[in-house]
């Protein structure tokens, strides 16, 4: 007489694994995207995951580009005033993983971006979803042009995007 079952094998696994992970879901600790700007009284928003992640290269030094200024050479650098925060990664979130990205890129005289780089990143194995979402956001932020002797010129910025889980949570 065969005493075999009908059910599936591991169909207990797969149940017990979706029980935790629905439940890592539900208890993931809230999180927080800071940005280093100094832009106060101008509006914040959140980037949406639909957005395109536009092109950007990792450096360790800033590129050099004819006729695009250092920060510290022009009168007045360039300010976001519609600053997008990055969405926190999914899984880096609910494993609890942070990262730090440093990223740098132009902008122009009419106060759009190009030449995206990351200058560093942290978040070991989800350092490459943590600086997607930060160019990302960056690419959808709007700046000030940077001015020499009044007149808006191109000119490097650096940004500093930090993922942190919020404490007692």
């Amino acid at each position: 007489m065969n005493t075999r079952s009908n059910r599936l094998p591991g169909l207990p696994i797969i149940q017990i694994a979706l029980a935790f992970l629905l439940t890592a879901l539900l208890m993931a600790p809230s999180c927080s995207c800071s940005l280093n700007s100094k832009s106060q009284g101008n509006s914040v928003k959140v980037v949406s995951v639909d957005d395109p992640i536009p092109e950007y290269t990792r450096t360790d030094k800033f590129p050099e580009i004819d006729g695009v200024l250092n920060f510290v050479e022009v009168d007045k650098q360039p300010e976001p005033f519609d600053e997008v925060r990055p969405i926190y990664p999914e899984l880096p979130k609910i494993l609890g993983k942070t990262s730090t990205v440093i990223l740098t890129a132009v902008v122009h005289e009419d106060g759009r971006t190009s030449d995206i780089a990351i200058l560093s990143s942290t978040g070991g194995e989800f350092r490459d979803e943590f600086e997607r979402e930060a160019v990302r956001a960056f690419a959808k932020s709007k700046f000030k042009p940077a001015l020499l002797k009044g007149k808006p010129v191109p000119c490097w910025i650096k940004m500093t995007y930090r993922f942190r889980l919020e404490e007692g949570n």
